[in-house]
C-alpha cells in the first residue's frame, strides 16, 4: 500500500464509531484498476453456483418471481403476501402458459445470437437457503463484439431512490443507437419479446409492490453494458455528492469525514446499491495513483408484521 494511501486509510479508521459504517479501500497495487465489475466482485457480490449455470435456468430464475408473486419464497416470513389465488389480479392459467413460451423462445434466440455468454448471480447473501434475494444476469457478445446484459427489474424496501439523482430513466439507458447492424437488429427483436411479456406486479413486505420486466442493456464495452442495466433495474445508482441518507455517530462527525475526504480525495461521489431488504452506500473517492477509499454504509428492511 503506499504511504498516502495507508495515511488516508488510517485517517477514516479513526472515524469508525458507528457499527454499520466500515472504511473502504481500493488498492490498485493490488487490485488494479477499480471498476464496478470488479468492484462487486471483491465485495462478495457475484456468486457462480452449479443451479443455475445456463441460459435456461437463469431465465427459469426469472419466472420463478412470477410464478410467486412475491420478490423470495415467504419460508422465512411466512405469508407476508398473498398468493396469486388469492389476488385480484391473479394471472389465470392460460396467461401464465403464454408467458412460458415467450420465455422460451427468448432463451432459444439468446443462444442463437450471442456468443460468449455468461451468467451470474447478484445477491449480498451466501445463497444457501431458497429465500435470500438474488438477481440472475445474463451476458453475452454479438456478432459485432458488442456487450449485452439482459436482467430483471430490483424491488428496493429501504427506499433508497427517493431523491431524484437516484432516479433514472430506464428507456434512455436501454436505448441502443449502434451503426453495427447486428447488434441494433438483435436490440430490436428482443424488445419486441419483451413488448409480449406484460410487466407483473410482485409483492413484497406490507403490501407494497413493484413491476417486474426484463431489460436489456447493450455497449461496445462489457463493464459499461453491465453498469448500465444495473442502473436500468433500480440495483445500482452513482451520485455525484457525498451521501446523507445514513448518519454517522453524529451530524458534526459526518460532516468531518465529508469534508476530509473531499480535502484528500478526488472525484468524491456516492455509490449505491440495492439488493431489496438491504442496500449499500458506498461513499468514495480517490488518490492520484488510482488508490479508492471511504466509506461503507449497510442498511437493512427488517420484515416485522
Amino acid at each position: 500500500m503506499r504511504t498516502e494511501t495507508e495515511r488516508i486509510f488510517r485517517v477514516l479508521e479513526g472515524y469508525n464509531s458507528y457499527s454499520l459504517n466500515k472504511p473502504f479501500l481500493w488498492d490498485s497495487e493490488q487490485r488494479g484498476k477499480f471498476n464496478i465489475w470488479k468492484f462487486l466482485i471483491s465485495e462478495g457480490f457475484v456468486h457462480s453456483y452449479d443451479r443455475i449455470n445456463t441460459i435456461e435456468q437463469a431465465i427459469q430464475h426469472w419466472r420463478n418471481i412470477e410464478f410467486r408473486g412475491t420478490v423470495t419464497t415467504q419460508k422465512k416470513y411466512c405469508h407476508y403476501a398473498p398468493d396469486w389465488k388469492e389476488r385480484k389480479d391473479k394471472i389465470f392459467p392460460y396467461k401464465m402458459k403464454e408467458r412460458t413460451n415467450i420465455y422460451k423462445a427468448l432463451a432459444y434466440f439468446i443462444k442463437q445470437n450471442l456468443q460468449n455468454l455468461e451468467v451470474h448471480l447478484l445477491s449480498d447473501c451466501n445463497g444457501y437457503t431458497e429465500y435470500d434475494f438474488e438477481v440472475c444476469i445474463i451476458l453475452g457478445q454479438t456478432v459485432d463484439l458488442d456487450w449485452v446484459c439482459l436482467l430483471p427489474t430490483v424491488p428496493d424496501e429501504n427506499n433508497l431512490w427517493y431523491t431524484d439523482a437516484l432516479r433514472v430513466n430506464i428507456q434512455s439507458l436501454t436505448s441502443c443507437k449502434f451503426e453495427n447492424s447486428n447488434t441494433q437488429n438483435f436490440f430490436e427483436k428482443v424488445n419486441k419479446v419483451f413488448a409480449r411479456l406484460e410487466p407483473l406486479i410482485i409483492y413484497q413486505y406490507y403490501d407494497n409492490y413493484y413491476e417486474h420486466r426484463i431489460v436489456c442493456t447493450t455497449s461496445a464495452n462489457k463493464i459499461k453494458a453491465i453498469k448500465l442495466g444495473l442502473q436500468a433495474n433500480r440495483m445500482f445508482a452513482v451520485d455525484g455528492l457525498l451521501s446523507e441518507i445514513n448518519p454517522y455517530a453524529n451530524d458534526e462527525e459526518g460532516n468531518q469525514v465529508r469534508e476530509f475526504m473531499q480535502e484528500v480525495l478526488q472525484g468524491c461521489r456516492c455509490y449505491t446499491f440495492n439488493f431489496w431488504e438491504s442496500g449499500y452506500v458506498y461513499e468514495l473517492g480517490y488518490t492520484q495513483t488510482g488508490d479508492w477509499l471511504g466509506f461503507k454504509h449497510w442498511l437493512w428492511s427488517e420484515y416485522n408484521p
